[in-house]
């Protein structure tokens, strides 16, 4: 997984670059969002969606450590049952083509504090 480039960036729907690359910084490796505004690309959804690629082995582990980040910044999730456009994760995984993703609906950068951290800095801080 990098680091996007500032074109990348860019080419991100407006109320999603944050989110998108705070969840890059943190090691996710996000393939697909948008704001559930802009609509700039024929796949947005009508609601905010970030899509990551995870390893099959790692999807339970990674879906968990999403949820932990996110609680920890003040974004709360819900489960997808009970309101699936606010805040939610869902993991899934394909046995046609192997591939595991994790889903995260009804969050954008509005949701997000001023002041993000990823979890390295989050590493050094207990360690001071």
């Amino acid at each position: 997984m990098r680091g996007l480039t500032q074109a990348e960036v860019d080419g991100l729907n407006p109320g999603i670059r944050r989110l998108v690359v705070w969840l890059r910084a943190n090691g996710f490796d996000t393939c697909d969002s948008g704001d559930g505004q802009t609509h700039d690309h024929a796949c947005d959804r009508s609601y905010p969606y970030v899509t990551i690629l995870v390893p099959k082995w790692e999807l339970v582990a990674q879906a968990d450590r999403l949820n932990r980040l996110l609680v920890e910044v003040g974004v709360p999730i819900r489960s997808i049952s009970e309101e699936p456009l606010s805040g939610a994760i869902q993991a899934s995984y394909d046995p046609a083509d192997g591939s595991a993703v994790i889903d995260l609906t009804g969050v954008s950068d509005k949701d997000l504090p001023p002041v993000l951290v990823t979890f390295k800095e989050k590493i050094n801080d207990k360690s001071s």
